[in-house]
């Protein structure tokens, strides 16, 4: 059930194992020194208004409407994990575009939850949420977050490297039964 408990896992769950997926790309095109597309701080501040809109309203809405309720629903036919799948595939590739390779990982693995979570509830607004605070949390939060200062740095690493990726195993694997992934 879409509860605030649930929401909340899954959320967690899904930032974690999102992170995981594109942190060694990300370090990758970091040692590599090769430029890709994103939006910066200095976007997001400037734009406040419109990148809020855009990231916590509009891109949440309708690209959960496209991926999840026309792709997903129409990749049904082939059943549900291959819908899952197809549909975070379909998800993800536009990602390369706007936000670089490490980007696609990242959103295939929200693909995934996304899918997950419309298969499970028959529903879309669930998805949208869980977007919507995706958004929030790796990209608008992550693009405005102090790194001038060590304590800033370290409260980045803490959170985002070690504590929700750590919670994130943690919920997946006591959660496992509840959430249909138990192989007994």
């Amino acid at each position: 059930k879409p509860s605030f408990a649930n929401m909340g896992k899954i959320f967690l769950i899904q930032s974690g194992f999102s992170f995981l997926a594109q942190f060694p790309i990300a370090v990758l095109i970091k040692i590599l020194n090769i430029n890709t597309p994103a939006t910066t701080a200095e976007d997001i501040l400037a734009q406040p208004l419109f990148y809020g809109f855009l990231l916590l309203v509009f891109a949440p809405v309708m690209e959960e409407i496209l991926f999840r309720k026309i792709f997903f629903d129409r990749l049904m036919v082939l059943g549900t994990k291959p819908a899952i799948l197809l549909s975070a595939l379909f998800f993800a590739l536009p990602h390369i575009i706007s936000q670089g390779p490490a980007q696609f990982f990242y959103t295939f693995v929200l693909g995934l939850s996304f899918g997950f979570v419309a298969a499970r509830t028959k529903k879309i607004w669930p998805c949208m949420i869980l977007h919507s605070l995706s958004n929030l949390y790796c990209g608008i939060l992550t693009a405005v977050w102090p790194m001038d200062k060590p304590v800033f740095l370290l409260a980045y690493a803490a959170i985002y490297v070690f504590a929700v990726p750590i919670t994130a195993i943690v919920l997946l694997v006591t959660n496992r039964r509840k959430l249909g992934l138990s192989t007994r």
